[in-house]
Formats: C-alpha cells, structure tokens, sequence
C-alpha cells in the first residue's frame, strides 16, 4: 500500500495574521517544508520562507545547502507544499497560496504554472494529494472561506465539493491511504471541528462527538487506516484528539502537553508498529508520544531561542518515508528550519537562508584605477574586492549586524573614502574603506529597518545621505545631513521605502524618489513633500535615475510582479518597456554611465536571470544566470571602455567583463561569525563585544572540554580568534579526528588572527571542532579560548 501524502498545513491564515512576519535576524520564518518521496535516494526537501519575496526552496542533500525552486511562481505567500506519491517518475507537485490559487509543477518543482480553473476563492489553506493520485488524478484543496475544491485530472480543472460544508474555512485535508477503495476524507475546519466524507467529497457529515466548534489547526489519518480507523486531530487552546472509529467519536490525548495551543501534528508511517506521533505547539516546541498518544515528552532540545516579534512560533513538520531507519524529521518554525535525525531526540537549525546571498552591491567611482567594488550580504556581513573585483576579503570589524541589506558610497571615495550601509536594524559607516565600521543611530523612537540608501552626489560637500525605513514605522524616510552623525525624520502618505533614487543634478534640482509599496513618489525638495508620481498599484523593488537625468529626465522602476517601467519626464508618467522580459519581478536595475549614448540598461530578475537592454528599454536580451535568484545590479563607472557588470545572487556575486555575454562567480561569501546558526556550542561559552573584533563579538570560553563546532560545505576552513596574555591551549577536530593543538598565548593582543587552517578537504558536509584543553603556556595568564569567526571556502 502506498503512503499517503499529506498537506503540510501549518496554523490557519487567520490566527497569524496579526504576527509581525518580517525578516528578522538572525533567523527567517519557515512557514512549510515538505519531504520528498523518494527521499532515501533523492534526499529532497523543500521549504517556504514568508519573506519579502516569499522564496520555495529546494534542498538535494537533506537540508544542508538550499537554492530557489520557483520559476514561475508570483511574488505571494506559498501556505502548503504537496508531492505525488510517484515523483521519482512524474515530478509532480502543488504547492498552494495565499491569494493566487494553486500551481503545479511537472519537472520536480523547477518551474510553476497555476492550475486555477473552477477555484473561486484562491486563498488556499490546505492540499491533499491522493496516494493513487497517477490513477485517479484527484487532488483536494481546503480555501480560507470557500470550503473545499477537488480536481480529477491533475489540477487541470476543479469544482466545488461543499455540500455539508457552508464554505467553512478549511484548515487541513487528510486523506486515506485506501482511498481509492473507501474514498475517505477528513477535514478540519475552523470553529466547526472536524468532517468527514465517505464518497469522495460529494458530500460531507460532521464527525464532531468531543469536538464540536472547536478550531481544529489539523487533521492527520493513520497511514494503516484500514485496520485501525485512527485520526488525530490538532486544535487550537485544546490540545490534541483522537479517534479509533473512524470518527464516530473522539478522546482527548494530551496529558504531557503543556500548550494545549496546538499547530500541527505528524505520524510515523510506521505508526500502526511504533505508534509514534510529534506535535507542534504554537509556545513550547514540540512532544513526542510513542505510545499512541497516551502520553506525551518535551521533544524541543536544539531548538533555537524564541524571538519577541510573535507568539507563535513552531509551525509544522514533514517526516522521511523511511522514518524507522534514518529517524528524520523536518520542523518548520518562526526562527528557521530545524531537522532531527532521532526522531525529535534533538533538533540541529539548518541554514537555510544562508550567508552566500548578495543583497546590495557598489562599485567604487575610480574603479578602473582602484578596482574596488563592495557587496553585501544575508548573514555574512559586507566584503570588499581588489584586483578589479577578482579578489574579496570579509571586512566586518565592527560591524555588530551582518544582515546587510544596503550601500552607498561617496562620489570622492578617492578623497573621503566613506562608505555606508545598512544591516538591520543599524546603519553603519566607515571613513577607511571598510576597514572599520562606526555604527549610526537612526532614531530612539522608531524601530526602523533600513532597506535603502542614497548618498547625495555632491555628499563630500553636503554630507546628505537619505535612508529608506522598509517597515511600517512611523517614519518612512530619514535624513542626515552631517554624514550620519544625526538623522532628521521625514513624514510621507506612504509607508515604507523599498528603494531609492537620487539625482544626479541633486544639489540643484533637489530631487529624490522613492520606491513604495504602491507605486513611485518624487520629491522636488530634499526629501520633504513626497508625492506619488505614477504607477500606485505597482510594488516597486528598484529605481534608477539616468546619469543624464539634468537633460532626458528619464528614470526606471522595477516592480515585483509587472516587470519594468520608464519614465522621460521626471516620473510624470510612466510606460511599460517589457518586450522581451515580459512582466517579471524586477529585483535590481543597473543604468550604463553612458546611457545618453548607448543606451544600455540591465535587468536582474526573480528566477529568469538578467536582462540587457541597449535602446532604453525598448527591447531585452536574456542574458544568462536562469534559474538564479539574482538581485542587485552594479555597472562599472568605466562600463564603456571595462564593459564590467556586477549583479549579486543567491549564491553570491556574480561578474561580467564583456556586457554582460559571460559571467564568472567571482565571490562566494565564507564568513561565520560566532553567533552562526550553523555553529553549536557544548558547555560553558560567553560572548562579549569588542569594536576590533570581526562582527564586534567573540565567543569565549575558559571551561575545559567545552566546544564549538562549525557543520559547513566546502573544501577547507580557518579558525579566526582573539589571542592574548590570557590565551590558552584549543584543541582542533576535522570531522571528529585529532588535528592538533593551538596556543593562543602573545604577549600583545592581537585580533582577527587566523589561528588554524584546513585545506583540501573531500567535498561535503564536514566539521571543525574548537576544544577548551584546561592547558595553557607557562606565560599565560588564563587558559581562554576565543572563537571570533571561520571562514569556509567552497568548491566552485
């Protein structure tokens, strides 16, 4: 008999819609993962993060490395992942959203088409595929408000199945694993308990005894249904319940569960020989039961600290079809991506929105001289390049955050050498050239997140530098003019700045604008007096303002979903210029400082690669990186005689030094910090802040046998320390073998050392273990061991 697979439901849309959803450090929320299969041969997962662009991620080895898998997909939520049972053949998936129906992919999640026909509410909730699904090509679909839809050819059409249901709101579907004999299907609903239908979902009955108008969060049917007619059903405030008839009646089993708000639930196909179960709660992480739900433990070790920014925070899990040998286990939370490889024993974060993802790119304005551009990153902090951008170097002495979302860099850089940035939820500034970061406060009263800069091109004289609040504050904009020693709140009718674009005439014409949630607005005074200008049902992502703004007055606009615009009148009105590009999400736009005469723009795009343009805009050229999630745009300021184009991506800076006909990955970022999800600490660690040190913290410990060890990919690694008169003695493990010892003993202090390295390394997952020995130098004063950073090279 084949394993059902179920929707991965997490928490009704209702109940965490109040929640503040933003990406928020150092974790990002999974609202759904879901396991492949084929798994034990394909080692597949994927996952959804609600987050700005609300990425479907894929993962080829179990979780340890992750890129985009959504060709095709719309800037919106995606709430459920499902898999056909026979995806090693057909590649078949439906994943569902909020807003925008369903989508199905064919070639194993690569690329998305919707599959909408017949569906009339397309907030979807909930997907259940049936186990038969290559015969019988049914698939059932729960909406928020529109009851159920079913479909019998593949998602191709759909058609309500309500008769019982009164458009309820849907929570979870669950379907028998015999369906295609008993056509049995359960549903949870939201404030009317459980239904059931015995034909298919022609028509539905209350299966309610114990559970009437309760909020049940999911449904689960046991993959031996057949024999045991159990159901477990997860409800929100009252714990979880059970049924042993099929849902005639129900028990409540919760004794151990200490928050009775439950998400979700998950069952080992094994269940009907190891009766294991795991559920999720909305406050306490999860409970184990191995005896049918009679009892239940905590089963939450390893998971990471909850953040204040909600109340819920564990959303569901996906479990491995072959659970009774690798005991794997898949748990999606507001803090990250957890996986267990003991059935709940304990779980390890996975890195899923990683470090490698380049956000904001500069070039320096003597480029061809200096050959200096800076790119920053998700987690990694900023890293700046020499030798015309072949060479980069991880530049985060004090740069206490490191999810850098922004830069902008003076146009005397020569003279002032003044580069800023934003890293949530700071600005930071430095006056070397990246060597050492000063970090800015924007203001007392506002918790801004800083998602754009613009740096006046006259700065070295007006020291102004404008900066975007890209959350709903009580600011939208801010202004510094003293170099961002204070910054001035400026009040608009809008709510937040996604981007920014300055003119290039500023210190005549005064001119910014302004990115918004709906549309571009334009101020003609500093900042002040913000009016929207066009294009107010647009999300705008990017802006650019030609080099020759003073005379042709044009400006482009990316926007998420109907890809780009221009404007020749200074955003009096705006043109779609989308042949060849279609209407793409637009996620950077790099303008040629020669644009008057060769009219050359480029266009980075959410999954479909970057784009070229060399008649403004009229027509586009692919010009490679599909598939990518590529990002910022950065074009040499000697673009005419370098044809150098920089664009950063999901797994790191990309280059071009022909317009953009070849691209090198020139750029991988390797730094960890001390606080990396990605390293697990055994015994007694401090931290402590020093403006010297790389991301201004280390990791300390005097404790002997304490650890940290760093799970990383790639081909070799250094160990980057404080050493000192109060150094002691570490021992180092690659991949749990004895490498030796380091004394961390100097007369003077000494930061940012690179105290151990290992190259050559096979590629795949490997480990470096820092152990506190208790030795220490007969001339040291301490026996402290200091973890400041690794940095991991990777294979290309």
């Amino acid at each position: 008999m084949k394993k059902i697979q179920v929707a991965l439901f997490i928490i009704p849309l209702l109940l965490i819609a109040n929640s503040d959803l933003l990406a928020h450090s150092p974790h990002d929320v999974i609202r759904t993962v879901a396991v492949s299969p084929n798994f034990p041969s394909d080692s597949r997962v994927f996952c959804s993060l609600m987050h700005i662009d609300y990425f479907l991620l894929r993962s080829d080895d179990a979780g340890l490395s992750w890129y985009p898998s959504q060709l095709g997909l719309p800037y919106v939520s995606i709430t459920c992942i499902v898999i056909s049972e026979d995806y090693a053949s057909d590649g078949i998936m439906f994943v569902g959203t909020r807003g925008e129906g369903v989508f199905t992919s064919s070639d194993g999640g690569t690329s998305w088409s919707p599959c909408n026909s017949g569906i009339t509410n397309l907030h979807i909730t909930t997907l259940s595929i049936s186990p038969s699904f290559a015969k019988d090509q049914t698939i059932f679909t729960g909406t928020e408000g529109g009851g159920v839809f079913k479909s019998s050819d593949g998602g191709t059409s759909w058609s309500p199945c309500n008769s019982g249901l009164s458009n309820l709101d849907v929570a979870s579907l669950s379907i028998s694993p015999s369906f295609d004999d008993d056509q049995i299907i359960f549903i949870g609903t939201r404030g009317r308990g459980v239904f059931k239908s015995a034909n298919g979902g022609l028509l539905w009955a209350s299966c309610n005894s114990g559970l009437l108008n309760l909020d049940v969060t999911m449904v689960f049917v046991s993959s031996s249904f057949t024999q045991d007619q159990t159901v477990f059903a997860t409800t929100w405030g009252d714990g979880v319940w059970r049924t042993l008839n099929g849902g005639q009646s129900w028990e409540n089993k919760s004794e151990g569960i200490t928050d009775l708000f439950a998400t979700a639930l998950v069952l080992s196909p094994n269940y009907h020989k190891d009766q294991t179960l795991l559920v999720a709660t909305k406050d306490e992480g999860a409970f184990r039961s191995t005896d049918g739900g009679a009892s239940w433990i905590p089963a939450s070790e390893g998971l990471d600290e909850k953040t204040k920014q909600t109340s819920i925070h564990y959303l569901g899990f996906s479990i491995s079809p072959n659970y009774e040998n690798d005991q794997t286990i898949f748990f999606a939370t507001f803090e990250g991506l957890h996986r267990s490889k003991n059935g709940g024993g304990k779980w390890n974060h996975l890195n899923v929105y990683h470090q490698k993802f380049i956000r904001t790119i500069v070039a320096s304005p003597d480029y061809a001289d200096d050959g200096t551009a800076y790119a920053g990153s998700y987690g990694g902090g900023v890293y700046g390049s020499a030798y015309i951008g072949t060479s980069w170097k991880a530049l985060n002495t004090g740069l206490s955050h490191i999810f850098v979302a922004a830069l902008a860099i003076s146009s005397t850089f020569d003279l002032d050498e003044t580069i800023f940035l934003s890293a949530f939820p700071n600005i930071f500034k430095s006056t070397n050239r990246g060597k050492y970061w000063k970090s800015l406060e924007v203001s007392q009263d506002d918790w801004v997140y800083i998602r754009s800069l613009a740096i006046s091109p006259d700065y070295h004289n007006d020291q102004t530098l404008f900066a975007g609040n890209g959350r709903n504050g009580l600011f939208p904009l801010y202004k510094s003019l003293d170099g961002g020693d204070s910054f001035l709140p400026i009040s608009a009718n809008y709510a937040m700045s996604r981007c920014l674009a300055i003119s290039p005439d500023y210190t005549n014409d005064q001119t910014l604008f302004v990115g918004t949630e709906r549309g571009v607005f334009r101020s003609l005074h500093g900042g002040n007096l913000c009016e929207c200008v066009g294009l107010e049902d647009q999300n705008i992502f990017a802006l650019v303002v030609s080099p020759s703004y003073q005379t042709d007055r044009t400006v482009f606009a990316g926007t998420t979903e109907k890809g780009a615009f221009k404007s020749t009148d200074g955003g009096e009105t705006w043109v779609p210029v989308n042949n060849g590009i279609g209407d793409m999400g637009i996620r950077g736009i790099g303008i040629s400082p020669n644009y008057e005469a060769d009219k050359t723009v480029f266009a980075a795009t959410k999954s479909y690669g970057v784009f070229k343009s060399t008649n403004g805009g009229a027509s586009w050229q692919y010009k490679g990186l599909r598939d990518n999630y590529v990002y910022p745009v950065a074009i040499s300021p000697d673009y005419p005689i370098d044809q150098t184009i920089f664009v950063g991506a999901w797994d790191g800076v990309y280059s071009s030094t022909n317009g953009g006909d070849s691209w090198e990955l020139v750029l991988t970022p390797h730094r960890h910090e001390e606080k990396s999800e990605c390293i697990v600490y055994e015994g007694d660690w401090k931290y402590y802040e020093h403006f010297l040190a790389s991301g201004a913290n280390l990791a300390y410990s005097v404790a002997p046998t304490a650890k940290g060890s760093l799970y990383f990919l790639g081909d070799s690694v250094s160990w980057i320390g404080e050493t000192g008169r109060k150094g002691g003695i570490a021992n180092i493990y690659i991949d749990s073998t004895f490498e030796g010892t380091v004394d961390l003993y100097s007369q003077q202090r000494k930061w940012q050392q690179t105290l151990y390295s290992k190259t050559d390394l096979d590629d795949g997952l490997h480990t470096i273990t820092i152990e506190v020995s208790g030795l220490k130098n007969p001339d040291s004063l301490g026996r402290a061991i200091f973890i400041d950073a690794f940095d991991v090279d990777y294979k290309k």
